[in-house]
């Protein structure tokens, strides 16, 4: 496929790094698509906005990590016309309880290193994000020890 022009290309980086910015939709649900957005996984089945939405705020990750820093960073067109891929190595200081899906971690004051992450975000025509995908690129690196 060609690649898509160069503007509209910066046009979707830019759209990119406020979903990034925006702790990709929990801090403004109002970049999610309210029709077609779907959040897929490689362990999960895919949530709708409402689902995706109320993971977040259950695992309330600016709660445990105030200093949260996603990093994004390595911008690039995906393999499909209005997609950008990019990867992420967030970094923060466990402040606070930090919930996962079978208990919690206390908080300690470490810094957590994240493991790399490649984020797929597929925009709709209005520029509302319909589609994001996470994927650990490798889990085992950083300092979380793996958990999933």
């Amino acid at each position: 496929a060609p690649s898509p022009p160069a503007a509209e290309t910066a046009a979707l980086f830019r759209l990119a790094r406020v979903l990034a910015d925006a702790d990709l939709g929990c801090t403004d649900g109002s970049l999610l698509s309210d029709a077609s957005f779907a959040c897929t996984s490689a362990d999960d089945p895919p949530l709708d906005k409402e689902d995706y939405l109320a993971a977040l705020r259950f695992f309330d990750l600016r709660r445990a990590l105030p200093d949260l820093d996603l990093r994004p960073h390595d911008f690039r067109a995906g393999p499909s016309p209005r997609t950008v891929r990019f990867h992420t190595r967030a970094v923060g200081t466990l402040r606070g309880p930090l919930r996962l899906r079978d208990g919690s971690v206390p908080p300690n004051g470490r810094v957590a290193r994240f493991p790399p992450e490649c984020v797929t975000v597929a925009y709709d025509a209005d520029g509302k994000v319909a589609r994001l995908e996470v994927r650990v690129v490798d889990r085992l690196c950083g300092t979380t020890g793996g958990l999933r």
